[in-house]
């Protein structure tokens, strides 16, 4: 029987003021669902009445069914490269804000 194809959702939650969240942030688990519109309509709910912080969500898709550690290692991998970029992007603004001083 052939496996369908799954969706893992999941998100970090960060302070954008705050780039010492970006080395280590918490990754949350949204859930498992099996359509891509299923997916992005659980990963806009994990954004609504986000408060001090921004959200945000990724969605993976798996042919079959993994570990759920698996697949959250996974997601944990392509949140930690755009949180980097976001890390850089904070240290560029505030070495541009020091010259222009």
């Amino acid at each position: 029987m052939e496996e369908s194809k799954i969706f893992l959702v999941s998100y970090v939650q960060i302070q954008i003021d705050n780039p010492n969240k970006y080395d280590h942030p918490d990754i949350y688990f949204a859930g498992i669902v099996k359509s891509k519109e299923e997916a992005e309509l659980l990963a806009k709910s994990c954004s609504i009445n986000v408060k001090n912080g921004t959200i945000i969500p990724k969605i993976l898709s798996f042919d079959d069914m993994m570990y759920l550690t698996d697949m959250m290692y996974d997601a944990a991998d392509m949140f930690q490269v755009v949180l980097n970029q976001m890390k850089e992007m904070h240290q560029r603004m505030q070495s541009t804000k020091k010259k222009k001083k």
